[in-house]
């Protein structure tokens, strides 16, 4: 939604991961990106790991965020039963902070 950010749909078994990139020069922050709204799923902010509790209006998923002059991000969605319970341990602050120190 914003300009000049450009998304990528990947979807796969019921998740769907939304990847963006920011070409513009400056920081954008605000509405990034609206996604069909899915029954019963979760969002997650996929550079921080947040579980999000976005606004729906209109049968649409409103995703806000930040990102970086030239910068990326990432949402992803899916159902408890099509994220799988490791997920969201996986997501949770110090496990999702712990994994990335290994990237």
């Amino acid at each position: 939604e914003a300009a000049n950010v450009y998304a990528t749909l990947w979807e796969e078994g019921g998740i769907r991961l939304w990847t963006l990139v920011n070409r513009q020069d400056q920081p954008v922050s605000g509405l990034l990106l609206k996604i069909p709204a899915m029954g019963h799923a979760s969002y997650y902010e996929v550079v921080t790991g947040e579980k999000l509790d976005p606004p729906v209006e209109h049968g649409e998923v409103l995703l806000y965020g930040k990102l970086e002059s030239h910068g990326i991000g990432g949402f992803v969605t899916g159902t408890s039963g099509s994220l799988g319970a490791e997920f969201e341990q996986l997501m949770d602050p110090p496990a999702y902070d712990a994994l990335l120190k290994t990237v």
